[in-house]
C-alpha cells in the first residue's frame, strides 16, 4: 500500500497542513500505534503513526481510538520530549519509505532543542524512532541491536529491485490512507471476532452433544425397570413356594405366556426383604427415567438453539452482527462475557428489504431479533416464513392487512431459504403470524406454528 512515490507526495501534503503547528497531545492507543494531536492555523489534526508490520504508515486520521488506562513507556518518553514542540517539516529520507519529522522546542533548561521523530515504513521491520539534534537515538518503539538508545541513527539502504505497489495520485492522501486502513482493520477485527466466537460456539456445541449422549446412555439403563417390577410381583405372588435356603424360584410368568421361568433370589435377604429391594430399585429407575427425560429435552433444546446460532454466525457480515450474537449467547448463559465485546443494547429490528410490489420484508439476524420480529414487531395479519427442517432466520412479510400475492410469497420465501442452512435450496413453511406461537420457557427463536403452507425454493426460483 505504501510506496516510495506515495511517501514523497505524502510529505508534501503533511507539510502543507501541519508544518508550523504545535504538538499538543501524544497517545499510544495500541502496541505499535502513536497518535499526535497537532494544532495549526486554528485547526486540530490527529496524526496516526503506525509501526505495525504490513500496516506501517503515517497520515492524518479521523478514526477514534480508545486509550489504555496507563500510557506505555515509549508514549511517556515522547510526551517528555515532543509535547509543545513546533513541527518544522516532514522529509522523505534517501527516497525511501522513511519520513523524518523535525521538531523544535526547549529542553529542561529552556534552551533551544531539536528533536526528530523518524518513521520507517519498511518491509517486516517498521519502526518509530526518537532522535536528538545529533541524530543519537533516544529510544524507539521496536528496539533492535542496530536501533538501540545511544547509537547514531543511519537510514537503512533501499533494497535493490524492490517492487513497489501501484499508486494512483489523489488530492487527499491522508484520507485515502485513513479510509483504506480503517476498512482493513475493521475487516481484521471482524474476522478475528468471527473466528473466536465460532471456536467458542463449536466447543459449546460439542460439550452439549457429549452431555446429551451421556444422558441418553443413562436413560437406556432405566429400560430394565419394568423387568425388575415384574420380577418383584412374581416373587410376591409366589411367596408360598419359597422355602428357607432357596436360591432360585421357578414359577409361571403370568406377564407373558405362563411358561415356567426361573428367578434368582438373594440368599442373604429374606423373600420379603428381597421384594422390598426390587420395588425400591424399580421406583429409583422410574424417577431417573422422568428426570433424565427432562434433562434430555433440555439438552436437545439447547443443541437446537446453539446450532441455530452457529448458522446465523456463518452468515453474519459485520462486526456489529457478531457482537449481537455474542451478547445473546452471554445473556442465555452459554458463554462468558468478553472484555472485547461491549454490552450495548441489541438492535432488534433489521433493515427492511423490498418486494417487487413494494412490500417490506424483514430478516432476523440473530434469535433475539427473530423473536422480536415475530412476536412484537409483526402484526397478526403479516406473514411469517422459515426454512422447513433447517436452522434459519425468521422472515416477516409486511402485508398491511392485504392478502399477499403469489409473487410476494415467493420473494419472501426465497429470503427465508437463502438465510438458512438450506442455502437457497429447501422447502419453506409460511403462514400468517397469528398462527405462530412461542414455546413455553423455550430459548429465543424456538416456535411452533400451525395452518401453514409450504413452497419449494431453489436457486432457479424467481
Amino acid at each position: 500500500m505504501i510506496s516510495v512515490e506515495l511517501v514523497k507526495d505524502l510529505c508534501e501534503e503533511l507539510n502543507n497542513k501541519l508544518a508550523g503547528g504545535r504538538i499538543d497531545k501524544i497517545q499510544q492507543p495500541a502496541k505499535g500505534i502513536i497518535l499526535l494531536s497537532v494544532r495549526n492555523n486554528s485547526t486540530n489534526y490527529k496524526v496516526l503513526i503506525s509501526s505495525l508490520s504490513g500496516k506501517a504508515r503515517i497520515h492524518i486520521t479521523e478514526t477514534t481510538y480508545e486509550n489504555p488506562s496507563e500510557p506505555p513507556m515509549f508514549c511517556m518518553l515522547l510526551r517528555k520530549h515532543l509535547i509543545g514542540n513546533k513541527i518544522i517539516s516532514f522529509q522523505q529520507i534517501n527516497e525511501d519509505k522513511i519520513i523524518q519529522i523535525e521538531t523544535s522546542g526547549f529542553d529542561e533548561l529552556r534552551r533551544d532543542s531539536t528533536k526528530y521523530l523518524i518513521v520507517e515504513m519498511i518491509g517486516k521491520m517498521p519502526n518509530i524512532i526518537l532522535a536528538d539534534d545529533s541524530f543519537h537515538i533516544i529510544d524507539c518503539i521496536n528496539r533492535r541491536e542496530f536501533r538501540n538508545p545511544g547509537l547514531i541513527y543511519r537510514a537503512p539502504d533501499l533494497p535493490a529491485g524492490l517492487r513497489e505497489p501501484s499508486y494512483s495520485k489523489t488530492n487527499d492522501i491522508s484520507k485515502y490512507l485513513d479510509d483504506y486502513y480503517t476498512k482493513l482493520e475493521k475487516e481484521e477485527v471482524y474476522r478475528s471476532k468471527s473466528k473466536q466466537l465460532r471456536t467458542t460456539l463449536n466447543s459449546t456445541i460439542k460439550r452439549t452433544e457429549k452431555k446429551l449422549g451421556a444422558r441418553m446412555i443413562e436413560l437406556s439403563k432405566t429400560k430394565s425397570k419394568e423387568e425388575i417390577r415384574q420380577k418383584a410381583d412374581l416373587v410376591k405372588a409366589n411367596l408360598w413356594k419359597i422355602k428357607k435356603g432357596d436360591t432360585v424360584l421357578t414359577c409361571e410368568n403370568y406377564f407373558t405366556d405362563y411358561s415356567q421361568v426361573p428367578i434368582q433370589l438373594d440368599p442373604i435377604l429374606s423373600p420379603q426383604q428381597y421384594i422390598t429391594k426390587l420395588y425400591k430399585e424399580y421406583n429409583k429407575l422410574k424417577k431417573a427415567e422422568l428426570y433424565l427425560g427432562n434433562l434430555i429435552q433440555e439438552a436437545e433444546d439447547q443443541l437446537y438453539y446453539l446450532k441455530s446460532e452457529a448458522d446465523l454466525l456463518s452468515r453474519a457480515n459485520s462486526d456489529k452482527e457478531i457482537d449481537e450474537i455474542h451478547q445473546e449467547l452471554v445473556k442465555q448463559g452459554f458463554i462468558k462475557q468478553s472484555s472485547s465485546v461491549k454490552n450495548k443494547p441489541m438492535n432488534t429490528k433489521s433493515i427492511p428489504l423490498k418486494t417487487k410490489s413494494g412490500k417490506d420484508i424483514y430478516v432476523g439476524k440473530n434469535n433475539t431479533e427473530n423473536e422480536y420480529l415475530t412476536f412484537k414487531f409483526a402484526l397478526k395479519s403479516d406473514y411469517w416464513f422459515h426454512a422447513k427442517d433447517y436452522h434459519g432466520s425468521h422472515v416477516i412479510l409486511v402485508c398491511n392487512g392485504e392478502t399477499p400475492s403469489d409473487e410476494d410469497i415467493l420473494e419472501a420465501a426465497k429470503y427465508a431459504a437463502n438465510n438458512s442452512q438450506g442455502n437457497g435450496n429447501c422447502y419453506v413453511d409460511y403462514c400468517p403470524v397469528r398462527f405462530v406461537k412461542k414455546q413455553k420457557n423455550a430459548l429465543p427463536g424456538k416456535v411452533i406454528y400451525t395452518d401453514y403452507s409450504t413452497v419449494k425454493i431453489s436457486t432457479t426460483t424467481i
